[in-house]
C-alpha cells in the first residue's frame, strides 16, 4: 500500500516515469500495483533502461541490496 512516490529512489523523475506507465483507470499508484502489473521485462522496456527496470522491480518487491549502515544516533542502548 506504499505510494510509489514515497519509496526511496522513486520520489523524483524515476517515480514520475513509473507512474506514467500505469493505466489511467488506476487511482492509487502503489508499489503493489506496479508489482502486480509489470514484469521485469515490461519495466525495463517501459523505462527504456534495464538498470532502472531492475531497480524498480526490486523496490516493489522489498529487495534492497544496499548494505546496512550503522547510525550513531541509534546507539542509546549501549550506555
Amino acid at each position: 500500500k506504499t505510494p510509489i512516490r514515497s519509496a526511496r529512489g522513486l520520489g523524483g523523475k524515476l517515480g514520475k516515469r513509473v507512474c506514467s506507465l500505469l493505466p489511467t483507470e488506476i487511482e492509487d499508484a502503489t508499489l503493489g500495483c506496479v508489482a502486480k502489473l509489470f514484469s521485469l521485462h515490461d519495466l525495463s522496456n517501459g523505462l527504456k533502461s534495464e538498470e532502472a527496470g531492475q531497480l524498480v522491480f526490486n523496490i516493489c518487491r522489498g529487495i534492497d541490496n544496499e548494505p546496512v549502515k550503522e547510525t550513531f544516533g541509534a546507539l542509546w542502548f549501549k550506555l
